[in-house]
C-alpha cells in the first residue's frame, strides 16, 4: 500500500498485493477523510504512478479566481452543447490540465493559485441525482467532495513515494 497523506487524517492510499508488485498489479485508488473512505477507481499500479507523477512534476497555475474549489464543473463537459463548450474552453482547458487522476466516478484535479497548492476532488454526474447535468454542476455542493491545500512538502513526500514504486513498474 501506498499512503499519500493530505493530513493526519485524510489522504489517498493506493492499495494493491505488496507481495507482487509489477507494473500490471491491480490497484485501488481510496480516499479517506477520518472514518469515511471511498473508493475512486481500480487500475494497474503503473498508471497512477506515472499518472500522479506526471501532474506532480507539471502543476498548473490557476490565473481565473472564479475557478478555485469549481474546476469540478467542467469534468464531464461533454454532456452540454457544442456552443457551451466553445464558450467556456478557457475553463475546460484549464480542467484538462489540472487533471490528476479521473475514474468513473470521481475526478481529482490538482493546481496552484495564489502560491498555494489546491487538490479537489470531486464526484461525477449521477442521473440518480434528479438533477440536469446543468444543475448538477451549476452548485459545487452537489459535486465537490473535498477541497485542500496541500503543502510543496507533501507534494514532495508524495513524489519521493512515487518515485520508490516506480522502478517496480518500468517495463523489463
Amino acid at each position: 500500500m501506498i499512503n499519500l497523506s493530505l493530513s493526519e487524517n485524510c489522504g489517498f492510499k493506493l492499495m494493491f498485493d505488496s507481495h507482487n508488485v509489477n507494473r500490471f498489479t491491480i490497484c485501488k485508488l481510496m480516499f479517506t477523510a477520518g472514518e469515511q473512505e471511498i473508493e475512486i477507481y481500480e487500475d494497474y499500479v503503473y498508471i497512477f504512478i506515472e499518472n500522479m507523477l506526471g501532474r506532480i512534476c507539471n502543476i498548473p497555475s490557476l490565473k481565473m479566481d472564479f475557478l478555485l474549489g469549481e474546476i469540478g464543473k467542467w469534468q464531464e463537459y461533454y454532456y452540454y452543447d457544442t456552443a457551451y463548450i466553445e464558450k467556456h474552453a478557457d475553463e475546460i482547458e484549464f480542467m484538462s490540465k489540472a487533471l490528476f487522476l479521473s475514474g468513473e466516478k470521481y475526478g481529482i484535479f490538482l493546481y496552484e493559485y495564489k502560491g498555494d497548492i489546491w487538490l479537489e476532488l470531486n464526484r461525477g454526474f449521477s442521473e440518480l441525482s434528479g438533477l440536469t447535468p446543468y444543475d448538477y454542476y451549476c452548485n459545487p455542493d452537489y459535486y465537490r467532495v473535498s477541497l485542500n491545500k496541500v503543502s510543496e512538502k507533501k507534494i514532495g513526500e508524495w513524489k519521493n513515494t512515487l518515485e520508490q514504486y516506480r522502478s517496480l513498474c518500468s517495463v523489463k
